[in-house]
């Protein structure tokens, strides 16, 4: 029979059954009861991803992070750890797979899918910070479906918008230290244990059994715990005494009722959210998480049957919640004013033609005329004018009427005492069959003009 290991198998045994041992102590926030079934979970998953993630295009070699339509899919699944491991799905992949989702140019918003009871509190103030920039790149929606506990439920915070599957649980909101002194268990299987602790060191290695040692653990907890609920303060937009009367303290929620104490904004399934999401245009989509993040930072929630209520989004409330957005929004606004005004001038200027010069400066100084109108109102000034000359020569053939006219000087030379015309049809002929009148009139109408002038003079 082969030498067995007894304090190494004691050790896996505790580790198998999720203890901290006395020579690793770890932060956690999680719920322990689903800790097992979803470990399971996580190496399904590793094994083969196909059967077991959503349908979609990987959006990388080795990412599960996929992508259904122009939505990128990323999973957060099963207990969470720090960095990239076989058993727990890790902060680093999380944060890997948001970062490919924003530079991908064929994703247009992102989907959290989360179902996860939680995990380690190391790490997960920087994927949460990941999670809120990515926000501000893309439209991003969380969905929960199942457990959304914990680091799970901090994680998700995080995106602004939060939905879930209506069986899902959510909250756990707090943290822990779960801690196994193996050393007597060790020391009867024959271990022997040695401990040189410095002398200018005192407190390193506190008994976990004296209040002194009980009193830095629970300052470790709590302050894990403080972290958790500063960060859904601000992810929320509620104040800190709102998050410990209406999130439960611990306690985990159904999603109805999640819902109603406002921890999650809406209930649907995550085929419904896809679908959602990706029926929403580009801007319509970012112009909501703006709206849904000032609603949530402008009124604190006091109790749960105030915490669903909405408020209308004013510009002082998004100004004094996101005041990068606002000045992001702003100098956009700005820029394609000013280019939209550049192209306007230039339109205008486009419908010049001589003797409108006046109107189109008028043109320019009215904000409100636009190309198309400028061009309308130009040509209708040019009608106007030919309609006035020809109201003009109109006036002339009628005052010119029954006038007889000077003796003609305008003919060609030689053309000896022919009588001079008295009439339009008659100055006509004059103008047709004189290539000198040619010359000097470019039109028999002009030539006709000139001759009922001199009738008048006359």
């Amino acid at each position: 029979m082969p030498d067995l290991n007894l304090p190494a198998l004691a050790m896996q045994f505790m580790q198998g059954l999720n203890f901290a041992t006395s020579g690793s102590l770890s932060l956690w926030a999680i719920r322990k009861d689903a800790l097992s079934e979803s470990l399971g979970m996580v190496r399904m998953i590793r094994t083969d991803a196909s059967k077991n993630l959503r349908a979609g295009e990987p959006l990388a070699p080795g990412s599960f992070a996929t992508r259904i339509g122009t939505t990128a899919v990323i999973p957060i699944f099963g207990p969470l750890m720090a960095r990239m491991n076989r058993d727990y799905w890790s902060y680093e992949e999380i944060i890997r797979d948001l970062r490919l989702a924003v530079a991908d140019p064929n994703t247009t918003s992102i989907l959290l899918d989360v179902d996860s009871p939680g995990g380690t509190v190391s790490g997960i103030d920087t994927a949460a910070a990941e999670i809120a920039r990515a926000a501000t790149s893309k439209p991003m929606v969380a969905h929960i479906g199942g457990m959304g506990c914990s680091a799970a439920y901090w994680l998700p915070a995080a995106a602004g918008e939060v939905v879930a599957s209506r069986t899902s649980l959510i909250g756990s909101v707090g943290a822990l230290i779960r801690y196994a002194d193996l050393e007597g268990i060790l020391t009867k299987l024959g271990a022997n244990i040695v401990e040189v602790i410095a002398s200018q060191s005192p407190n390193k290695r506190l008994d976990p059994n004296s209040e002194e040692g009980r009193q830095e653990l629970q300052a470790i907890a709590d302050h894990g715990a403080e972290m958790f609920i500063s960060a859904l303060a601000e992810a929320r937009g509620a104040d800190r005494e709102t998050i410990m009367a209406t999130y439960g303290q611990g306690l985990v929620f159904t999603a109805p009722d999640a819902q109603a104490r406002g921890m999650i904004e809406k209930i649907a399934s995550f085929e419904e959210t896809l679908a959602d999401l990706a029926a929403r245009p580009a801007l319509s989509r970012t112009a909501a998480a703006a709206a849904a993040s000032a609603e949530n930072k402008e009124v604190p929630m006091t109790t749960a049957s105030t915490a669903s209520a909405s408020s209308a989004l004013t510009l002082e409330a998004l100004r004094a919640s996101n005041p990068e957005l606002v000045a992001s929004i702003e100098a956009g606004a700005r820029d394609q004013a000013t280019s939209s005004e550049r192209e306007r001038l230039a339109g205008i200027e486009a419908n010049l033609v001589p003797g409108q010069e006046a109107l189109i400066a008028a043109h320019k100084a009215d904000a409100s005329m636009t190309p198309a109108a400028s061009a309308q109102a130009v040509l209708a000034a040019l009608k106007a004018k030919g309609t006035d000359a020809l109201k003009g020569l109109q006036a002339l053939d009628k005052a010119a009427e029954g006038v007889a006219s000077r003796p003609s000087t305008a003919g060609d030379a030689g053309a000896g005492a022919a009588a001079a015309a008295t009439t339009p049809d008659g100055w006509k002929a004059e103008w047709e069959a004189s290539d000198k009148l040619k010359a000097e009139f470019p039109s028999s109408e002009s030539y006709v003009a000139t001759r009922k002038r001199d009738a008048l003079k006359g």
